[in-house]
């Protein structure tokens, strides 16, 4: 069905041809994981150098005032620690929508910070991706037709769920589905982690050498 016919073999792809190397996907000295690998090192010590990380702090704390709209695309404990260090520079006009895969645990964290600060926040999941990584794997129609999840809170006004279902709707998508972070994590977890579990299982198997 589904889960095997488009779920599956899109995550064994991701898993085995969309890898770079064994390095990808691993941790560095630094806790981070390594995104993709420049096996020059050089753009890799410098992303990780304290000037560059000053530089973006710094940007951080002038633009997020400024902001209408800031979406946020990080695994969900990134984003999590994200939001508790950078919430209260974060403008109350400002619509937070994160993109993790997983809702429950950022959406209370959200919610609550919300709530504390006065911006609003709204848990998000693009459903779309692809077996490559990186920029150079970037693509025009990622979103053309997929649906796009929202998790608001009930406290979340109409105007602002009629704002974001317009901007996600002019980059490609397909349709917005609202579900509740408990309901979104349950689909998920049946049509698309169970999938992404079995594919990795296969390729870490010593019969798929």
């Amino acid at each position: 069905g589904y889960q095997m016919g488009d779920m599956f073999w899109r995550y064994f792809m991701w898993n085995f041809v969309g890898r770079q190397d064994d390095t990808q996907m691993t941790k560095d000295e630094y806790g981070r994981y390594l995104y993709a690998q420049d096996t020059a090192g050089t753009l890799h010590d410098e992303m990780i150098s304290n000037a560059t990380h000053d530089f973006m702090k710094g940007l951080f704390k002038t633009t997020l005032p400024t902001l209408d709209l800031l979406l946020i695309s990080l695994y969900p404990a990134a984003a999590e620690a994200w939001l508790e260090e950078n919430a209260a520079a974060i403008a109350k006009k400002t619509v937070v929508v994160d993109c993790a895969g997983i809702k429950r645990g950022i959406c209370e964290v959200g919610n609550r910070l919300a709530e504390k600060y006065g911006f609003i926040f709204v848990g998000g999941h693009p459903m779309a991706g692809r077996e490559v990584w990186g920029i150079s794997a970037a693509s025009p129609v990622l979103y053309a037709g997929a649906s796009m999840i929202l998790t608001p809170a009930p406290t979340v006004r109409i105007e602002t769920l009629v704002m974001l279902k317009s901007w996600f709707l002019s980059l490609g998508f397909g349709r917005l589905t609202i579900k509740t972070p408990e309901e979104h994590d349950r689909i998920i977890a049946y049509t698309s982690q169970l999938a992404h579990i079995l594919s990795s299982a296969y390729i870490e198997s010593p019969t798929a050498e």
